[in-house]
């Protein structure tokens, strides 16, 4: 897995082996990175971060900073040695806690929201709905989950999606306008 574009361009990702990561795939962090344009001087909050390759991936596109949050040891060795590798660990902040924890405590708020929760454990619209109460996305900001096909957005949530990409397994929704302002 290489970072697709930007000042990392064609480095290697380095993941975790195994099945307890499902690492977003080049042709869906294209799709995404596509779509959102333009991410210089965003700060990124990446949940379920794994390896890390999306927030690298916005870093690597010119975002500001990084947040990135996963409860396995092997996942956050991985992220601290591609910040290590990409010579930017002072962009980064590693948290190693449950997300819904994570959500429940934070004071900050992010430009850029990427979300690859684990799929069929139906807590896609929970982490939505976590993000809009704590009032965690900035006003502009823009939330992306990745979930599965089987997995839909609850009706409460459809009109601040603002775009949505399926194939047969998985999903990608986008959504802005969901600050609690």
């Amino acid at each position: 897995m290489r970072i697709i574009a930007g000042q990392y361009k064609g480095r290697e990702v380095v993941s975790t082996k195994g099945h307890t990561t499902r690492p977003t795939t080049s042709y869906n962090r294209e799709l995404i990175f596509s779509t959102l344009f333009d991410v210089t001087g965003l700060s990124v909050l990446d949940l379920f971060s794994g390896s890390g390759a999306l927030a690298f991936e916005a870093l690597s596109r010119g975002a500001n900073d990084a947040c990135l949050v996963d409860m396995s040891d092997k996942a956050l060795s991985s992220i601290l040695l591609n910040a290590e590798r990409f010579g930017c660990k002072e962009q980064i902040i590693v948290q190693k806690m449950k997300v819904e924890h994570f959500l429940r405590k934070t004071e900050r708020r992010f430009d850029l929201i990427l979300a690859d929760p684990p799929y069929m454990k139906n807590c896609v619209n929970t982490i939505i709905r976590s993000i809009i109460e704590r009032n965690i996305l900035t006003e502009d900001g823009t939330l992306v989950i990745e979930h599965s096909s089987l997995e839909p957005i609850s009706e409460e949530f459809i009109p601040y999606m603002v775009k949505q990409k399926k194939n047969k397994k998985n999903c990608i929704s986008f959504f802005e306008n969901i600050s609690n302002n």
